[in-house]
C-alpha cells in the first residue's frame, strides 16, 4: 500500500501549481486592455506564491563580493566600471537559463551537466568540474570574512564591552550559533523568511543608495573638487 506521502502531493507542490495557474491566467488577461489590471494582479500573486527555494538561492549568491568588494570598488572608481556589472549580469542570466533548460531536458544535475564538457579529465571528472570545485572552495572561505564583517557591524551598533576585539568575537560566536542551529534542526521555514527579508532589505538599500547618489551627485562632485 502506498504511503500517504506518495498519494497526496506536498503543500509546496500545490503552491507551485497554484502559482503556475495564476501566472498563466494573468498572462492571458494581459492580452486585453479591459482585463490587463486584473492580469497584473494575478501574475504578481503567482510570482509571490512561487517564492521559495529560489529566494534562498538568491540570498546565497550574495557574498563578500556584493557586501564588501563592490562598495569598495564603487568608492574608488565610481561608475567607470558600471558597464562590467551590467555585462556580467546579462551573461549570468543567459548562462543560468540555458544551463537550467539543459538540466531539465536531460534530467541532470548542474554538476552532471558540467561534467559533459569536452576536454581533459581526471578520474572521469571533467576539467571544468575540478575548476568549479576550486572556485567554490575559495568562495566558501570568504564566509569567514562575511561573518567577521557582520560581527563588526553588530559591534559598532551594539557593543558588548569596551574591548572591540572581545565584542566582535562575541557577536561572531552568536552568529555562528544561530546559523548552526538553523542548519542542524533544518528550520527551512524560518530560513526562507529570514533570507526573503534580507534579500528585500538588500535590494531596497541598493535602490535607496542609488537614488541618494543621483540626487546628491552634484554636491558630492562639488565637495570633491573643493577638497
Amino acid at each position: 500500500m502506498q504511503g500517504l506521502a506518495e498519494l497526496v502531493p506536498m503543500s509546496t507542490e500545490w503552491l507551485y501549481l497554484a502559482a503556475a495557474v495564476l501566472f498563466i491566467v494573468g498572462i492571458r488577461d494581459l492580452s486585453s486592455a479591459e482585463t490587463a489590471r486584473r492580469g497584473n494582479m494575478l501574475a504578481a500573486c503567482g510570482m509571490l506564491l512561487a517564492i521559495g527555494p529560489a529566494i534562498v538561492v538568491s540570498g546565497s549568491v550574495i557574498g563578500s563580493g556584493e557586501l564588501i568588494n563592490v562598495p569598495v570598488q564603487a568608492a574608488k572608481f565610481g561608475f567607470v566600471l558600471f558597464w562590467a556589472v551590467i555585462l556580467s549580469c546579462i551573461i549570468k542570466y543567459f548562462l543560468q537559463v540555458e544551463l537550467g533548460r539543459h538540466c531539465l531536458v536531460h534530467n541532470r544535475t548542474t554538476i552532471q551537466a558540467l561534467n559533459q564538457v569536452p576536454g581533459p579529465r581526471f578520474r572521469g571528472t571533467s576539467w571544468i568540474g575540478i575548476l568549479y570545485l576550486v572556485g567554490y572552495t575559495l568562495s566558501v572561505v570568504t564566509v569567514g570574512g562575511i561573518m567577521a564583517a557582520t560581527a563588526g557591524l553588530f559591534t559598532s551598533v551594539m557593543p558588548i564591552s569596551e574591548s572591540e576585539n572581545f565584542s566582535t568575537i562575541f557577536w561572531a560566536v552568536i552568529i555562528f550559533g544561530v546559523i548552526g542551529t538553523v542548519l542542524w534542526f533544518s528550520l527551512y521555514d524560518a530560513l526562507e523568511k529570514l533570507i526573503a527579508f534580507l534579500v528585500c532589505g538588500f535590494s531596497l538599500s541598493v535602490v535607496v543608495a542609488l537614488l541618494l547618489l543621483i540626487f546628491s551627485g552634484s554636491r558630492i562632485i562639488f565637495w570633491t573638487r573643493s577638497a
